[in-house]
């Protein structure tokens, strides 16, 4: 099995099911990187991580609890040893390919390669075979069929769960703002930092399969997601997934006028 010189940080929420499957998927990969910058939480330290056989460095945030995806990816950066940063989160399962693939193609070019997603239908659980996530993944639309890697104009396509860049461009961008709430919001604001730098951003054929996850209540986090939204407006001027909001308002949970550019204010819950 061939090392390459590049650098995998992969955030760990404590899922040790979702977080196998990744490990299966680097371990039978045709390359493996020099370096997996593990990064957990004291509440979420992964276990039997020896099986695996690979570089894994267990990053252990001790003492800390419910921190930011943005601030574990920026920690995972700034402790890379390689000049090349392969992102992942553990619902990015690798095709045996991958890390093949992206390998061959960061060497050609300068900026921030996407790879194309999977989703997968169902649970999944190692030891697997590709063959089985081919058959039960789909593609979220055709658009997203690549078949060599292709510059992309559109930076609203940035997914943050899985994405190659080069060390020193993520530190001239600052990487991830680590003041949101959510990862959503950090991966669209790093989108549009990219996109006002000018740095090419490609789509490549390297497959990931991506494990289902459910989502939150946004109502749980009504204060999180209005400082989400409000804090974007505030940085780039425009509002993001207006969609959400306009639920939001409907739903008679905030204030929010989207042409008159005030501020979002929660309405208070009725007695």
């Amino acid at each position: 099995m061939m090392i390459r010189d590049f650098s995998v940080i992969l955030n760990s929420t404590g899922n040790n099911s979702l977080l196998n499957n990744v490990l299966y998927g680097i371990a039978r990969n045709t390359i493996i990187p020099q370096e997996i910058l593990l990064i957990a939480e004291d509440r979420s330290y992964p276990k039997d991580l020896d099986q695996w056989n690979l570089p894994i460095k267990l990053v252990k945030l001790d003492g800390k609890k419910n921190i930011s995806n943005c601030r574990k990816l920026n920690h995972g950066a700034r402790l890379a040893s390689t000049e090349h940063l392969v992102f992942m989160d553990e619902f990015s399962v690798p095709s045996k390919m991958f890390f093949e693939n992206l390998a061959n193609q960061y060497v050609h070019t300068v900026g921030i390669i996407q790879p194309t997603f999977r989703y997968l239908r169902h649970k999944i659980t190692y030891p697997w075979h590709e063959d089985h996530l081919e058959a039960n993944s789909e593609y979220l639309d055709r658009e997203s069929i690549i078949n060599e890697l292709t510059i992309e104009p559109d930076y609203g396509k940035f997914i943050s769960s899985c994405f190659y860049i080069p060390k020193l461009q993520y530190s001239v961008l600052n990487g991830f703002d680590e003041t949101y709430f959510c990862s959503f919001f950090g991966s669209m604001d790093f989108a549009q930092k990219v996109n006002t730098a000018q740095c090419p951003f490609y789509r490549s054929e390297a497959k990931i399969y991506h494990q289902n996850q459910s989502m939150d209540n946004p109502v749980k986090n009504l204060e999180q997601i209005v400082y989400n939204f409000q804090h974007f407006y505030d940085k780039w001027g425009y509002w993001p997934s207006t969609g959400e909001l306009n639920q939001l308002a409907e739903s008679d949970l905030i204030e929010w006028n989207p042409e008159a550019q005030e501020a979002i204010t929660i309405k208070p819950k009725p007695v």
